[in-house]
């Protein structure tokens, strides 16, 4: 199974969601975890394109206004979809250079969400995190990628931090990242 990350800007026009949905079906993508939909309010909908079996069912999170800010979304392939056991919104973004205590708020809402889902379940904690996790230590092994570069910033001790107390993975450094071209496309 396939699980991506992209930071869409946008799926508000049928012409974004159309190229969406063809270029998750091209990469094989069978769940998508997607930053800044801008769609409105909370909700279910399914986009789809003329090939075969080319559906995704789009769960997105979002507050009450038409404001066209923000919002997170899930995109599942057919199959992905008959695995999902429920679906719940815990928050709309997370602001980058947001302020300390809200931050501690963001981190609060998904900790409850973890400390309810029981362990047999599969776990898949995915957000806009805008966290530079660092490369690894001693102490990090275990949680981090061997192919994590740079220096860790705040918000990355608290994403470490976060995955170390709930025994999760930070999958974006697992593995080496591709040498990129025109023609490849790139899911963090």
């Amino acid at each position: 199974m396939k699980i991506a990350g992209w930071n869409l800007r946008t799926l508000r026009d049928e012409g974004t969601q159309s190229l969406t949905v063809k270029t998750l079906y091209k990469y094989g993508g069978c769940v998508a975890c997607l930053s800044e939909v801008r769609l409105p309010i909370s909700g279910h909908r399914i986009m789809k394109v003329p090939e075969p079996d080319c559906v995704y069912h789009l769960y997105h999170s979002g507050v009450e206004d038409n404001s066209g800010l923000y919002r997170v979304a899930i995109a599942l392939s057919s199959v992905a979809r008959t695995a999902l056991l429920a679906w719940e919104p815990v928050s709309n973004r997370l602001a980058m250079n947001a302020a300390e205590e809200d931050k501690d708020i963001f981190y609060r809402d998904p900790q409850a969400v973890v400390d309810r889902t029981p362990f047999t379940d599969l776990l898949v904690v995915a957000a806009d995190w805008n966290a530079r996790t660092g490369q690894e230590d001693e102490g990090t092994r275990h949680v981090l990628g061997r192919f994590a570069l740079g220096t860790r910033c705040d918000n990355g001790d608290r994403l470490v931090n976060f995955a170390v107390a709930n025994r999760l993975v930070v999958t974006k450094h697992s593995f080496p990242a591709p040498a990129m071209t025109s023609r490849h496309l790139a899911f963090q």
